[in-house]
């Protein structure tokens, strides 16, 4: 029976990592939007790439690919809502 409890608790630590990980890929494509104009925070790109290769070092082929989509949806959804609030920009 011990096993088993110790089984369950890897488990769901598991389950908390992969969710930490996952926010992490959001946050880090956000965060990229701002190495942008009007920002002009260049020192974030660097930032959020090594975050994502960080993230994608950490993770099964299968979970990178997802934390990559999770990345890029985060990105391009904050920098397409920044470009239609500025007329003139797309």
């Amino acid at each position: 029976m011990q096993c088993h409890q110790s089984e369950k608790q890897y488990m769901d630590s598991m389950k908390k990592h992969n969710i930490g990980l996952d926010i992490l890929a959001l946050l880090a494509g956000v965060a990229l939007v701002f190495a942008f104009a009007p920002f002009h925070l260049p020192w974030l790109a660097l930032v959020s790439f090594a975050a994502l290769f960080l993230i994608w070092s950490r993770s099964t082929p299968l979970r990178a690919a997802w934390r990559g989509f999770l990345f890029g949806l985060a990105l391009l959804q904050r920098g397409a809502s920044l470009a239609l609030q500025h007329p003139g920009w797309g």
